[in-house]
């Protein structure tokens, strides 16, 4: 039981409550009886002293000494205390207990001794024969300067603890509520915490047994319900990648299974014609070029599985200028523009764009972005590239003026093996791994790339690269 957080927080909480009601009561208890203590010390020494005023007058001479007991045994009926009267001797000369009292005694006492010596003696003790507690006050008896007795008083102090008993009581009855209110209230609240993480230990251990189909309702806007919210965020984003996954698997298995099919069947009927070396010819020709297509999947899914392998590392970088690249790049390319009869539209803002990166990778996504644009671009028509700098980023666009992508794809193309036009992009020989390369490739170099299309007027490509600080030491 104790194992579970709900059970834990309760007995905390009872716990405190205990402690602090604990604490609370011995200071309460201990604060009153010294107030009723130093109270009834205090009023008890005032009547002693006013015992010791009128008994001074009678200590004068031996024949007023037999008033003093009738006088002490009137005080005491006022005062509800036991009063003796003794001379500097201790010698008691008035006692209001007439029978089994200590008159014509010898009474020496500490605080009888603290009296005689001009202080106020008390003390609270246990009385055996009383079996309760008393107070015991002394003051001196003073004749014109000079001590010539004490007055002793004591007094029962069972009225003070019947008082701090019934106090007690109280506060243990309370306690004992208190107890069980806390401990409902906190079961309460307890199990308000406890219940969504419950909730979330039951949708992590479905998880684990593969229902990655989890929605756990968020009640609070506290740090539980951010962490559900965000544990749902997580269950939305695995299914999505196990659906990637999925997918991604299916495409691969479909994209390898059609040239190697296709080879096949190129290999078979090749055996058929082998005499006719025309046809023979365009077959292995056919061949070699559903091989290539092969070649160029598998170097596109090494490529992918090498960008996952270094998710999240840098690979080897330098300062270099991003516009002369982007030159370069065009330059390798221009030829096969030319071939095709297609424009360039080149756009140059910034002569020098410094940037820290791979210059291998840039140039395979620029290489990428005006492979797939001069392959949908038709005859006839223009390309442009765009190279600029901003603030703190260098901007650069590829655009063509193709039959563009719906606005349902649009987003779409950068996943793994996805196509907008699947027949005639497998005419164009491509992969459907490009353009998810490219953006792996720009974010791993803190960029951003993004395309905006129009259908029937072309699409634009976009990236944009954090600017190298050149005067940064």
């Amino acid at each position: 039981m104790l194992t579970s957080i709900r059970a834990r927080l309760t007995l905390t909480y009872i716990f405190l409550i205990l402690a602090v009601m604990g604490v609370i009561s011995v200071f309460l208890l201990n604060m009153l009886e010294n107030y009723h203590l130093d109270y009834q010390k205090e009023t008890m020494a005032n009547s002693a002293s006013l015992v010791a005023e009128i008994s001074s007058s009678f200590m004068q001479r031996d024949s007023d000494l037999l008033i003093l007991s009738a006088m002490a045994e009137d005080m005491a009926r006022q005062i509800n205390a036991r009063v003796i009267v003794v001379d500097s001797k201790g010698m008691v000369l008035g006692d209001s207990e007439r029978v089994g009292g200590y008159f014509g005694k010898s009474l020496l006492r500490p605080e009888i001794n603290a009296a005689l010596e001009g202080e106020t003696g008390s003390s609270v003790q246990y009385s055996q024969s009383l079996e309760q507690k008393v107070m015991q006050v002394a003051v001196p008896v003073t004749l014109e300067g000079e001590i010539r007795g004490a007055v002793f008083l004591s007094a029962s102090l069972d009225m003070i603890y019947d008082t701090l008993g019934t106090v007690r009581r109280f506060i243990i009855t309370a306690t004992i509520l208190a107890l069980v209110l806390v401990g409902f209230f906190a079961a309460l609240m307890a199990k308000t915490f406890t219940t969504p993480i419950e909730e979330l230990t039951s949708a992590a251990r479905q998880m684990a047994a593969g229902n990655l189909k989890q929605d756990i309702p968020v009640r609070h806007e506290d740090e539980i319900g951010q962490l559900t919210r965000q544990f749902n965020h997580m269950s939305s984003k695995v299914m999505e990648t196990n659906r990637q996954l999925r997918d991604f698997v299916a495409n691969a298995s479909h994209e390898l299974r059609t040239p190697l099919t296709t080879i096949n069947l190129l290999v078979d009927s090749l055996k058929d014609l082998a005499e006719d070396p025309g046809v023979r010819e365009e077959f292995i020709s056919d061949i070699q070029g559903e091989t290539q297509r092969l070649i160029d999947l598998v170097s596109d899914l090494l490529d992918l599985a090498r960008l996952d392998g270094q998710e999240g590392k840098k690979s080897p970088q330098k300062a270099l200028n991003l516009t002369e690249l982007v030159r370069g790049v065009i330059q390798s390319v221009s030829s096969r523009m030319e071939r095709k009869g297609l424009t360039l539209d080149y756009r140059e803002k910034n002569t020098t764009l410094p940037v820290m990166a791979n210059p291998d990778e840039l140039k395979q996504v620029l290489n990428n972005l005006l492979d797939n644009a001069i392959k949908y671009t038709p005859q006839g028509g223009s390309i442009r590239v765009e190279v600029r700098g901003g603030a703190r980023e260098a901007f650069v666009a590829v655009a063509d003026t193709g039959s563009g992508i719906p606005g349902e794809d649009l987003e779409k193309v950068f996943e793994r093996f996805y196509r907008v036009d699947k027949a005639r992009s497998r005419e164009q020989g491509g992969t459907g791994l490009g353009l998810s390369i490219c953006r792996e490739l720009i974010a791993k170099h803190q960029g951003e790339m993004w395309a905006e299309s129009q259908e029937g007027k072309g699409s634009t490509f976009y990236f944009v690269l954090p600017l190298l600080d050149v005067n940064k030491d």
